[in-house]
């Protein structure tokens, strides 16, 4: 009876032992699920921190004055035409038009399109040798890319700067018909392209009103061409912004010789107005 009670004390022991065990290694494994259960959120929120694709789209209205030489055939004529003149010349011989811009953004990369388009047809306008039908066809077409930077465009609205290098292409294409009975009927189209860098910038003062700045530079097609934006940023909603300000656009581009050369040496310059809807 003596050695009894330690040898049952030894086996209460031995077996308090193992259940013990048994529930540390049972608390273990039940510890792993919930390690891994605290890891699948952190992979959420990565997938979470990347942007979606932004996408806005700009219906805008400009009306330029005009200044500069437009030869065709060899026959210079000198362009000088106030806004209100070339206002006057839209709405009198106005046939079709289209004014639009576009960007894609994602993260700190833009693409942006821009598509402008006015066709003007007048009937029975007088010449030297009699009447005629003329229609003029002209087209501003950009394509490129911008890069944030500094600044980006997710972050809270509120006062900064964004500044975005870009680049891109713009495709001019000029097209005049002149339907007359005699001689002097005519019927030719001018088509090219330019590469362009530059840069803009966008000063925001506060969640509705903010300044933004474009210029850029470039050639291939014309010997030489630029452009600059100057305008104001007034939100109308959450995704509704009026902008206004003015533009200018220089182009000179000629080509061929003697009676067959075309010239548009021009500046287009007047304000625009412009509505931005975000998707």
């Amino acid at each position: 009876m003596t050695h009894a009670l330690p040898k049952t004390a030894e086996a209460l022991l031995i077996a308090g032992l193992v259940a013990a065990v048994g529930c540390v290694s049972e608390a273990a494994a039940q510890a792993v699920p919930v390690a891994i259960e605290t890891q699948e959120p952190a992979a959420v929120s990565l997938d979470q921190a990347q942007s979606p694709w932004k996408l806005e789209l700009m219906p805008y209205l400009w009306i330029p004055a005009q200044s500069g030489t437009v030869a065709i055939n060899g026959m210079p004529a000198d362009i000088d035409l106030e806004i209100g003149e070339t206002f006057e010349t839209i709405t009198d011989n106005f046939n079709f038009a289209v004014a639009l811009h576009a960007e894609l953004a994602r993260d700190r990369l833009t693409f942006f399109a821009d598509a402008m388009y006015l066709s003007l047809e007048s009937n029975d306008i007088p010449t030297e040798s009699g009447e005629a039908d003329v229609r003029q066809d002209q087209g501003i077409f950009e394509l490129g890319a911008a890069y944030t930077l500094v600044g980006a465009d997710d972050v809270p609205p509120g006062p900064g700067v964004t500044l975005e290098p870009l680049g891109g292409v713009r495709i001019r294409t000029l097209s005049l018909d002149i339907d007359s009975s005699t001689r002097d009927s005519f019927s030719g189209t001018q088509t090219w392209a330019d590469g362009f860098i530059g840069a803009r910038a966008h000063l925001t003062l506060n969640d509705h009103v903010a300044f933004r700045l474009r210029g850029d530079i470039g050639a291939g097609g014309s010997d030489f061409t630029w452009s600059a934006l100057a305008g104001i940023d007034v939100r109308l909603a959450q995704r509704i912004v009026l902008q206004a300000g003015y533009r200018a656009l220089d182009a000179d581009y000629s080509d061929g010789h003697g009676a067959e050369r075309f010239e548009y040496d021009v500046l287009l310059h007047g304000p625009y107005a412009a509505l931005r809807i975000t998707f």
